[in-house]
């Protein structure tokens, strides 16, 4: 079973994201911040990230590079309502970093974690 750290600072997404793909079979570690993620957070115990970008204490994009110190190889899938330019040339220039825009469907998550992991 797939092992998922799912990073959401708003509590009712959390908790949405959390109970559908725990319903699609994945094992899922939800996490109010990117601090609290890093504290959570053990390398090779996790195959896939899925963080929102801009939350408060620790952001996306710091989380990215905590994580990516602890485990280069580890996949990271962006999740955000706010795409921008910077966000965009971060995400093609970087391996292993994947970006999905808010709004989706919990069908959309599923098939964008699905590639990601089928990738690794």
């Amino acid at each position: 079973m797939p092992r998922i750290l799912l990073v959401e600072d708003n509590t009712n997404a959390r908790v949405a994201y959390t109970i559908a793909l725990k319903r699609f079979g994945y094992e899922v570690q939800p996490a109010e911040d990117g601090q609290v993620a890093l504290e959570l957070f053990h390398p090779k115990e996790v195959d896939l990230v899925v963080t929102d970008y801009k939350m408060p204490r620790l952001d996306g994009d710091r989380l990215v590079l905590q994580l990516h110190r602890l485990q280069p190889d580890l996949p990271v899938l962006v999740i955000s309502a706010f795409e921008t330019k910077d966000l965009r040339d971060k995400v093609s220039n970087e391996s292993r970093l994947y970006f999905l825009a808010k709004p989706f469907t919990t069908v959309q998550l599923k098939s964008t974690i699905d590639r990601i992991l089928h990738e690794k």
